[in-house]
């Protein structure tokens, strides 16, 4: 994964942490387990928004990655998270039905089979600055 910095050169995924600890003193990692904890109850977010408020732009498969390693360890609402069009992103079955009825639980509407419908999805214009106090 190759992420372009302003001034055009490209930065390899082995340097992100480095540069975003640089620049906010914390870790991608860190500011991307924040932006999914900030995800309200009964709402989602897509993958590329929750890197975009982490300050990743591009860095969807980044936040995929987190998800998929550190979701038990920090207890983060995995659920919350789908594609850009609203569409559950897990494959499998099972998963796909756990993410289903646990967004169900939250209230969250489903317009098809396995898409939320759009009002539940997080815009930029709904940042909780309040994070993690959302997270029932």
């Amino acid at each position: 994964m190759l992420i372009k910095e302003k001034r055009g050169d490209l930065i390899g995924r082995s340097n992100v942490n480095r540069m975003m600890k640089y620049r906010t003193g914390m870790k991608s990692s860190d500011l991307i387990i924040e932006a999914i904890r900030a995800v309200p109850y009964g709402r989602v977010a897509s993958y590329a928004e929750i890197a975009d408020r982490a300050g990743i732009p591009g860095g969807a498969r980044l936040v995929a990655w987190i998800l998929h390693s550190c979701s038990e360890k920090y207890t983060l609402p995995w659920w919350r998270i789908v594609r850009s069009n609203g569409e559950i992103a897990i494959s499998d079955e099972t998963g796909r039905m756990a993410q289903k009825e646990l967004l169900l639980k939250e209230g969250v509407s489903f317009r098809s089979e396995w898409k939320v419908e759009k009002s539940a999805l997080l815009r930029r214009d709904m940042i909780d600055d309040n994070r993690g106090e959302n997270n029932e």
